[in-house]
């Protein structure tokens, strides 16, 4: 403990823990408090949202254990008693000593507020990273400091270039995941949803390795590179966490597929969900990112999927690599990372105006080259700020690529091999084919008498199906999605200022 370091009175340390003075009319005595001797070491107010935390320090059997805790940890006894779990030898009897305590000892120390911030990438127009950030960089979760920490760089841009790059340059798929590790810091610039990169197909074939290689873009990959064995919530605090910096997932095979779509739903909102409290609404956080996935199927095809996703999605089902032998890409990925990041990031602040201009650019030439549905008109927003993000890399010396022709391959690939490009009509054949196993329920005329549950009726001019049959399809968020567009592509007879058709249906009922 520091000289300058000031123990508030009552409160007194001494060898074996932190005692408190009790006056007595016969004489003070000393009571014990705890084994350790907390001492609040800094201050930090966080410049995003505000907040204020505390830089702590202590002693357990002669180690030092450092943790940084939010205010409520040293003002509120439910919250302090979990630093229990970092050995601080507090419970019920002692918890308001301690507050007490940690009150005491800002006063007397007159501790100096510092900022912070609690995550990385642009906060409040201003880029934030390990290697460029004079603010001290806080957060109170070991795991989300691991993901922190590994955004930093290690060797130098040349060795990028000479060890990673040029290894991987000739697969357009590669070309194009870098290109899209790098957009993902761009999405807030050019308001840009969230959206989702899908790798897709079989084993072996190199999709584990293009999402190192894009996480190798910003930094080590070890703690960059998630497993899609992950809750909701899961995601949704990684997405928080990286905030620009892209989320990656490995292996939708390791998830449960009803949770992958809502998944990506949750995360293309680009919003954490409003959740109370008995202190009131809790935080609603914010990012602005790209997720990157991969699996033997497209997510799109996962159970759940509305239509909506594909909006959502580019699938890149092109394989990756010729061969599957990586050591030499692994090599390079091992030693070398973080510098392109930074160099992108760098030349892009250089000539924003430009790229500004060059993105509206790109995204007139998409919808004169291509004719576009609905779908294929929100992918081609998302095309466009990668296809930008691959022009701004070839402006950097050694990092030149074909950077139209290996976007244009990718999006044409997508219009080839994306089924879900006309999700109504797929939604809608769905429900033909599940009919057709059931005609028994479906009513042909007016007049005809079923003594069992309708599905539908077979008119002259339109086939209707209940919203009850839907539900036996479908999840109850999706059936909303899919009349709307069902809506959009006219395949709805409706009556007036309405998305349903009234039908008179004569059924009966039969019991034992």
């Amino acid at each position: 403990m520091s000289q300058e370091v000031k123990i508030p009175f009552p409160f007194v340390a001494q060898a074996d823990g932190l005692y408190k003075v009790i006056e007595r009319k016969d004489g003070d005595i000393n009571k014990y408090i705890s084994r350790n001797v907390p001492l609040i070491h800094a201050k930090y107010r966080d410049v995003e949202f505000n907040h204020i935390y505390y830089e702590i320090h202590f002693k357990s059997d002669g180690k030092l254990i450092k943790t940084i805790e939010p205010a409520s940890a040293i003002a509120k006894k439910s919250v302090l008693l979990d630093l229990a779990f970092k050995d601080l030898n507090i419970n019920d009897n002692n918890a308001k000593d301690f507050i007490d305590y940690f009150s005491l000892f800002e006063k007397e120390n007159k501790i100096t507020i510092k900022n912070t911030v609690t995550r990385l990438g642009y906060i409040n127009g201003r880029f934030y990273h390990n290697n460029n950030s004079s603010l001290e960089i806080t957060t109170e979760h070991s795991a989300y400091k691991r993901i922190l920490d590994a955004i930093h760089t290690k060797g130098s841009l040349e060795d990028y270039q000479r060890n990673v790059f040029n290894k991987v340059k000739g697969s357009k798929v590669a070309s194009f995941m870098i290109y899209a590790s790098l957009a993902s810091i761009l999405l807030d610039e050019f308001k840009v949803e969230p959206f989702v990169i899908d790798i897709a197909g079989s084993t072996s074939t190199g999709k584990t390795t293009v999402l190192k290689l894009a996480a190798s873009v910003w930094g080590k990959y070890d703690d960059l590179v998630h497993s899609w064995n992950v809750t909701e919530v899961g995601i949704e605090r990684l997405a928080t966490i990286t905030n620009s910096f892209p989320v990656i997932l490995d292996d939708t095979q390791k998830a449960n597929s009803q949770n992958i779509i809502k998944s990506i739903y949750q995360f293309t909102t680009g919003s954490s969900r409003v959740r109370g409290s008995i202190e009131g609404i809790k935080n609603n956080y914010k990012w602005s990112n790209i997720m990157f996935s991969s699996g033997e199927h497209s997510i799109v095809n996962h159970k759940g999927n509305a239509g909506g996703a594909s909006a959502r999605v580019i699938t890149v089902s092109r394989t990756p690599f010729e061969k599957n032998d990586f050591r030499e890409i692994y090599e390079g990925l091992n030693k070398y990372y973080g510098t392109i990041g930074l160099a992108f990031q760098k030349e892009y602040e250089q000539y924003k105006d430009y790229y500004q201009h060059l993105y509206n650019v790109v995204y007139e030439s998409y919808c004169q080259q291509y004719t576009l549905n609905d779908v294929l008109s929100r992918l081609v927003r998302l095309m466009s700020i990668i296809h930008l993000s691959g022009f701004i890399l070839d402006r950097i010396d050694g990092f030149e690529s074909n950077v139209t022709e290996i976007c244009n391959t990718i999006f044409e690939d997508i219009i080839e091999e994306n089924k879900t490009v006309n999700m109504p009509e797929l939604k809608l054949n769905e429900i033909l084919s599940v009919l057709d196993t059931k005609r028994n329920t479906i009513q042909s005329n007016e007049n005809q008498l079923l003594i069992h549950e309708v599905n539908a009726v077979n008119r002259e001019d339109f086939i209707g199906v209940t919203k009850n049959f839907l539900k036996t399809i479908f999840e109850p968020y999706e059936i909303q999605q899919i009349i709307k567009e069902w809506g959009i592509e006219k395949y709805l007879v409706t009556d007036k200022d309405r998305v349903q058709k009234s039908v008179k249906i004569r059924t009966a009922v039969t019991v034992k």
